[in-house]
């Protein structure tokens, strides 16, 4: 049935009604008629406010990172704003008739399963992290281990830059974050209940699994007691290092063995998710974490690979989280550590020499025998891996602690060649160089560098190579954040 929906500022919308339409905890939904839009509305007509109101046009208004501040929005400029336009389902009008709810846009096609028996259902990330769902997806649609890697980092790029605006999401869960780990794509969904600290508050405390401990330890206390914990950007924190853990590792970084209470499983989940929460991967603490003394032995299997096999950054950033930030939410990695760590780690994947692995890519691990921890299998021959040094004054180099592995059209960007340079909206994505394995020889080809200088010092033009080789020393630019790639082979 065809129906006209009215917005706040006077905009019309028409939409099919359906009898039994998409529900979720707190709207429903229909789709315009365009199939352009989707008019999300509340089941509780009474959160019609003057102060939901206001919140919700600041949301739509200065808040709002898919517009640039010249046009209202949060933005610097159109670039900034074209980024964060892909990577949220932003809040696009607050409708006022025949109910009160809020437009959207549709989700994108990559969004929703197109075969098996998951077709026409969106993307959620729980298909992907339950290992028993994991299976019913068609193998053209699961992802692997760099698509999963890929949208952790543009979903910590979102956090970072709503904490950057003065915003927290209070509801970052698997319910919340369609994924598309084909492509390496996320986005993040429930807009229109962001907290403004100071101004809006949380509607919300969260989705269990993803609520922070602090938030389940207080549930009981009086809202107006001053030891009661809101959602902010420290719960935030929380939630986006649960979902980080599940996407990579395929399991939950608190639910292990250890049962807190007997009396009820309603108890038991309060406490185990709350105060006595406990990383399962503790380094010290070992009440929680699977293994052969577990009462369930299937768990020794579950914890197999460990947040080791992800490689210095990110096991840094899981540690900071679930042991000293677990608790106290001030220790936790900042959505802008996360997305480093991720950005690092992309460029330590080896590409598994098993087309059957189901990961595809692994992690290189400095100073250790190179072994795939999705199927066990070893690359193919010695490897190139580049250490990175910058220069904190001209001609004196030092290691920078960061690290290449160069596989067969490895990409090189201005974040490779300049030490100055984030991979974030404003990155130059232009092809600066390529790794290229040809007739037994590793070749670092210049695409678009303008002074590579070879391990010889001899300068190498545009669509010129010059070899990897162990302990070569190669100048990759000779400006003043041009940095220095020294060559080792790894097996």
């Amino acid at each position: 049935m065809k129906k006209t929906a009215t917005l706040h500022d006077g905009r019309k919308i028409d939409y099919v009604h359906s009898d039994n339409p998409p529900k979720g905890g707190m709207k429903e939904v229909h789709f315009s008629t365009d199939g352009k839009f989707a008019l999300c509305f509340y089941h509780d007509q009474s959160l019609k406010d003057d102060n939901r109101i206001l919140r919700l046009e600041s949301i739509i208004g200065n808040f709002d990172p898919t517009k640039t501040r010249t046009d209202g929005g949060a933005s610097r400029d159109q670039k900034s704003a074209d980024y964060y336009y892909n990577l949220f389902n932003w809040v696009k009008g607050i409708i006022v008739a025949p109910k009160f709810g809020v437009l959207t846009e549709k989700f994108g096609a990559n969004y929703f399963f197109k075969t098996g028996r998951f077709k026409g259902k969106d993307k959620e990330s729980t298909w992907f992290t339950k290992p028993k769902l994991r299976k019913m997806i068609p193998n053209g649609e699961v992802g692997h281990f760099l698509g999963f890697l890929m949208l952790c980092r543009r979903m910590a790029m979102g956090l970072q830059k709503m904490h950057m605006t003065g915003l927290a999401h209070s509801d970052l869960s698997n319910k919340n974050v369609l994924i598309d780990p084909k492509n390496g794509l996320c986005q993040v969904l429930d807009i229109d209940s962001l907290v403004v600290p100071g101004i809006f508050s949380a509607d919300v405390v969260g989705t269990p699994g993803y609520i922070a401990p602090e938030i389940i330890r207080t549930t009981n206390l009086a809202t107006n007691d001053p030891k009661r914990e809101f959602p902010c950007n420290w719960t935030d924190l929380h939630s986006l290092s649960v979902l980080i853990y599940e996407y990579l590792l395929k399991r939950h970084p608190l639910r292990g063995p250890k049962v807190n209470s007997t009396a009820s499983a309603e108890e038991d989940e309060r406490l185990s998710m709350g105060e006595r929460a406990v990383f399962i991967e503790h380094p010290t603490d070992k009440s929680n974490r699977p293994g052969a003394s577990s009462r369930d032995p299937s768990w020794k299997r579950e914890l197999d690979p460990c947040i080791s096999a992800l490689g210095p950054h990110l096991e840094k950033c899981f540690l900071k989280s679930f042991v000293d930030g677990l608790h106290k939410p001030r220790s936790r990695p900042t959505a802008t550590m996360w997305v480093d760590a991720l950005a690092r780690t992309l460029d330590l994947l080896v590409p598994c020499s098993n087309q059957a692995c189901e990961g595809k890519w692994f992690v290189y691990l400095d100073g250790k025998k190179q072994k795939c921890p999705w199927c066990g299998k070893k690359p193919f021959g010695p490897f190139p891996v580049v250490d990175l040094h910058f220069a904190p004054r001209p001609g004196q180099y030092r290691n920078e602690g960061r690290q290449i592995v160069c596989h067969n059209e490895k990409k090189l960007h201005e974040w490779h060649i300049l030490s100055n340079k984030r991979m974030d909206e404003y990155s130059d994505t232009t092809l600066l160089g390529d790794i290229q394995f040809h007739q037994g020889h590793w070749l670092l080809i210049n695409r678009d560098l303008n002074s590579l200088v070879s391990d010889g010092g001899n300068p190498v033009p545009k669509g010129q190579a010059t070899k990897l080789k162990e302990g070569a020393e190669i100048i990759l630019s000779k400006s003043e954040k041009g940095r220095l790639a020294v060559v080792k082979f790894v097996s």
